[in-house]
């Protein structure tokens, strides 16, 4: 079976403020839980023997994160722009651990590590970067810390 999503947007609820008032614009991981629920009960009538979870861009909100405003790197480099052990890829690394530190989003990466056990079938996760969170090939630190989540 496949299933694929797109477009969550995870991301460090810092980076969201409006007359600054902050907010969380990450989904509570409840509604992830439910959208797996539903599928389950597909998977359970049916003669499925594996899935395969592509998560199609945009999952982590890197570009917009509030910590690009602390100095002077901006997110607009290109992937081969950014060195091992440079500036950049300590920012990547930062705004990587911000966003999966808000209690949401922990939450929400906490039931995709967990789908194998719940659909009792084996889960293979795809991950395709959007432009939002592109920067996750910048480097093996990078993609190491991405594919630890």
């Amino acid at each position: 079976m496949l299933i694929v999503m797109s477009d969550l947007h995870l991301a460090d609820s810092g980076s969201y403020n409006l007359n600054g008032r902050r907010y969380n614009h990450n989904l509570p991981s409840e509604v992830y839980s439910s959208f797996f629920k539903e599928i389950s009960e597909f998977i359970r009538d049916s003669e499925i023997e594996s899935i395969d979870l592509v998560l199609a861009g945009d999952i982590f909100e890197i570009t917009r994160s509030a910590l690009w405003h602390d100095g002077q790197l901006r997110p607009y480099l290109h992937n081969d722009e950014i060195a091992e052990g440079s500036e950049a890829e300590a920012m990547l690394l930062r705004v990587m651990d911000s966003i999966t530190n808000d209690e949401r989003v922990d939450a929400t990466l906490s039931i995709f590590r967990r789908l194998s056990a719940f659909y009792q079938k084996p889960v293979t996760l795809h991950f395709i970067p959007g432009n939002h969170d592109r920067l996750v090939n910048a480097s093996q630190a990078v993609r190491t810390r991405v594919q630890s989540l």
